[in-house]
């Protein structure tokens, strides 16, 4: 194993350590080593850095920006044990992300995937539980599912087909299946990606729907600030409909029509 191979595995199990999962960046750091390594190249230089970073080329700036910011995060460290190692300087992909606002999924589109997900095959009959439990979760559902449950208190909530924990990847396959299942019954679902931060959009949106504070929200949803949760108010119409029937129009008074005075006149004609 090479020394800056090493070097990342030392650098994100620290990170990790402290908390962050970085799926991605682990494996964009992986992907960085060998491209360096494809290079001849076993010190982090700022142009290896950029040419690595703006890969594929037809990505968004948004997206290089994001790469290149992963790599300065481990040639910041790299440096502390290697002074040749080059940091690449802020502001070298400059780019501004621009949130696009979120789809949120009708009601009649969600009741479909739980009926989807409810004719999942299942000797126990746990496995359609589970799933229509999982993209609900309302607190009477929770409750009821906590009865039912044959899972130790000390286990996982959502258990998979043998009992562990349900994986990111096993939670997106089967809700793909059920999106499938679903598109037959309800054609708007037919042209839309259906994927579980989808349906936390859609769980947000609703909760602000009934008059939840955006700020319990944010605080829900793991939000760093109140601001993000901003998005929500414009993606949906029906809110602002709202907030324009509460403004009422303006009302304005009418001007009074100019009238001159003598004085103003006389002054005029002796121009």
């Amino acid at each position: 194993m090479s020394t800056i191979r090493k070097a990342v595995e030392e650098y994100l199990a620290l990170r990790r350590g402290l908390g962050f999962k970085l799926y991605q960046e682990g494996l964009w750091l992986e992907q960085f080593v060998s491209f360096l390594e494809s290079r001849r190249s076993f010190r982090i230089t700022t142009a290896l850095a950029l040419e690595w970073a703006t890969q594929p080329a037809h990505a968004q700036p948004s997206y290089w920006a994001h790469r290149l910011s992963v790599a300065r995060g481990f040639a910041q460290y790299r440096a502390a044990s290697d002074a040749q190692s080059e940091v690449p300087p802020l502001g070298l992909l400059p780019c501004r992300y621009q949130r696009k606002p979120p789809y949120i999924y009708t009601d009649s589109e969600i009741n479909h995937l739980l009926q989807a997900a409810a004719r999942l095959p299942s000797q126990s009959g746990l496995r359609p539980r589970t799933y229509t439990t999982l993209l609900s979760l309302t607190a009477r559902i929770l409750r009821d599912w906590l009865r039912e449950s044959p899972a130790a208190p000390s286990g996982p909530l959502f258990p998979n087909a043998r009992g562990s924990h349900l994986s990111r990847d096993g939670v997106q396959y089967l809700l793909r299946k059920h999106a499938d299942v679903a598109r037959q019954t309800c054609p708007s679902l037919r042209k839309k990606s259906v994927s579980p931060h989808v349906l936390r959009h859609s769980t947000a949106m609703d909760l602000l729907q009934h008059g939840v504070d955006h700020s319990v929200i944010a605080l829900w949803l793991g939000h760093e600030s109140p601001d993000t949760t901003q998005i929500y108010l414009v993606a949906d119409l029906a809110l602002k409909q709202k907030a324009l029937a509460k403004a009422g129009p303006i009302k304005a008074r009418t001007a009074a029509r100019f009238r001159p005075g003598d004085g103003l006149l006389q002054f005029l004609k002796g121009l």
